[in-house]
């Protein structure tokens, strides 16, 4: 279906790069879901062969069983059905590979981790430049809090910065909007901010952050239709 005000995302990643960090500022937002098939199927052609997503661990099986069960036991609550099966299946259809991101559930869930984000950010990332290193280039989805410092003072390492640090090239879109009240999916940051309230809340646009390589896509406040 056509698509108001749709995104090039070709025009926005460099061929060159190997890893598209896609952060939702919410998570089961259906139309980040969407936006996010949009950009599988327009970086696929890229040689984008491989899709790692913040909600599979790395010690489970990625066969669609295995993750239909576990998307329904673990990331149900609060969760439209099926919503990230939905990319996986999508990921799968353009014959791409499922990549798990995340530490085993276990590790932070019963042994209380000093610092359980940074400490996830710093597996997330290590598990990203394995596939690199392959010699593949990923399309690596996750929540903004985990692909990107949300502000100057945070002194936690995001995704982003660890894999600058080790030399992976990397383009970061954070998308933010696309929720039926203001306030839930509103950006953090002062710079975004302004540009949202630059423009009307039903569009969907993108822009340059100050930050290198880092892209903020706002989808319509109240989703239009696809």
């Amino acid at each position: 279906m056509s698509r108001v005000n749709a995104i090039k995302y070709t025009e926005i990643v460099n061929p060159k790069k190997d890893v598209v960090l896609m952060g939702e500022m919410a998570h089961a937002k259906n139309v980040y879901k969407l936006e996010v098939m949009e950009v599988l199927r327009q970086l696929r052609h890229m040689g984008f062969t491989h899709f790692g997503m913040e909600m599979i661990p790395v010690d489970i099986k990625t066969d669609n069983e295995t993750l239909e069960k576990h998307f329904d036991f673990n990331w149900s609550f609060g969760t439209p059905k099926n919503y990230f099966f939905e990319l996986v299946k999508m990921a799968r259809q353009l014959d791409m590979e499922i990549v798990g991101l995340d530490m085993p559930y276990d590790r932070y869930l019963t042994a209380k981790l000093p610092n359980e984000h940074e400490e996830r950010n710093r597996h997330f990332a290590k598990e990203i430049k394995k596939v690199v290193d392959r010699g593949h280039k990923m399309i690596a989805f996750m929540h903004v809090a985990h692909s990107l410092k949300q502000s100057p003072d945070d002194k936690q390492d995001s995704v982003r910065s660890l894999l600058v640090d080790e030399d992976v090239s990397n383009v970061s879109i954070q998308l933010i909007g696309g929720c039926d009240r203001r306030g839930d999916c509103s950006p953090w940051s002062n710079e975004a901010r302004a540009v949202v309230k630059s423009k009307k809340d039903k569009l969907r646009f993108y822009y340059k952050d100050s930050k290198p390589d880092t892209y903020t896509v706002h989808l319509p406040q109240r989703p239009v239709a696809h």
